[in-house]
């Protein structure tokens, strides 16, 4: 039959409607692939904020003989610091007192820049004392930039003040190592002490050939009846007042300069014992002496 086309089965009111619905289901579920939609990326984080500048110390320890002077260099590298910054210089920790060192400033200036480096010095000198025998002493040197600024510190500096001994005359050196202590006298009640035992090195130069040196004490008394008199007073030196400690060791030696006397001995650690220096010539003044406790040893004028 001429004339047929194609009919539709469905209503042309529904179609719209079928339509709408599969547009609706393709836009629902995974959207046909399995896949979980991306959850959208959060806002990037802050960076870190870059330090100013940057400060270290040249060295992480350095040696100070007393008596001697040393150069502590801080080294800066600035990155975005628009003014000046001032740096506290501070020192603490180790065993070294206020009176064994001086430096040159208590604050140094690191100068404003970008992409600059430098280096800033700090004098420090250690203090030869009267005090010998004592062993070398520590000092920690740190630096602190103002309180809310962005400068970053790299470390500290350990300074190693090194016992360089004392000199109670011209061309005369006395140094040594700290006394040992020991207890020695279970058996003799009597005694409530201490031993001590310490080694001294003596130097002395050809100009201090006529310089010479008895020992202070300590002397024991025999003038009493009694074969121990715990008093231990000092007396002039005679045949019954002899030398009461134990010399352990005693050489001498050449050197380039003169003589290098070494001594060991023990003795009472509460009691005195030691060297009395004297010339002729008047260049030892006022007979020093260079005496030792248990405790430590010092040099008197």
């Amino acid at each position: 039959m001429s004339g047929i086309g194609r009919v539709s089965v469905i209503p042309p009111r529904a179609s719209g409607l079928v339509f709408t619905v599969l547009l609706v289901a393709a836009g629902c579920g995974d959207g046909g692939d399995g896949a979980t939609p991306a959850t959208p990326p959060g806002p990037a984080p802050t960076p870190t904020p870059q330090p100013s500048a940057t400060i270290s110390f040249r060295e992480v320890t350095t040696p100070v003989p007393e008596g001697a002077a040393a150069e502590v260099g801080i080294r800066y590298r600035t990155a975005n610091l628009s003014v000046p910054i001032t740096l506290q210089v501070e020192a603490s920790g180790g065993t070294a007192s206020e009176d064994d060192y001086v430096l040159s400033a208590e604050s140094l200036e690191v100068p404003a820049g970008s992409g600059t480096t430098g280096e800033l010095t700090l004098g420090l000198n250690a203090v030869e004392d009267a005090s010998f025998a004592e062993g070398d002493e520590t000092l920690i040197l740190s630096v602190q930039p103002p309180a809310g600024s962005n400068v970053r510190v790299d470390g500290s500096l350990e300074v190693v003040i090194a016992e360089a001994g004392v000199t109670p005359c011209p061309g005369v050196r006395v140094s040594g190592e700290p006394p040992v202590l020991a207890d020695d006298w279970d058996s003799v009640p009597t005694v409530e002490t201490e031993s001590a035992t310490i080694r001294l090195t003596l130097e002395t130069e050809a100009a201090a050939a006529g310089v010479v040196f008895d020992w202070v004490g300590p002397y024991r008394d025999y003038h009493h009846a009694a074969a121990w008199n715990p008093s231990f007073r000092t007396r002039n030196v005679d045949p019954v007042t002899p030398l009461d400690q134990n010399l352990v060791h005693w050489s001498f030696e050449a050197t380039a300069a003169g003589v290098r006397h070494t001594f060991e001995f023990e003795w009472l650690a509460h009691l005195e014992a030691g060297f009395r220096f004297r010339s002729e010539g008047g260049d030892c003044v006022g007979e020093p002496e260079a005496v030792c406790t248990g405790a430590g040893c010092e040099l008197r004028p």
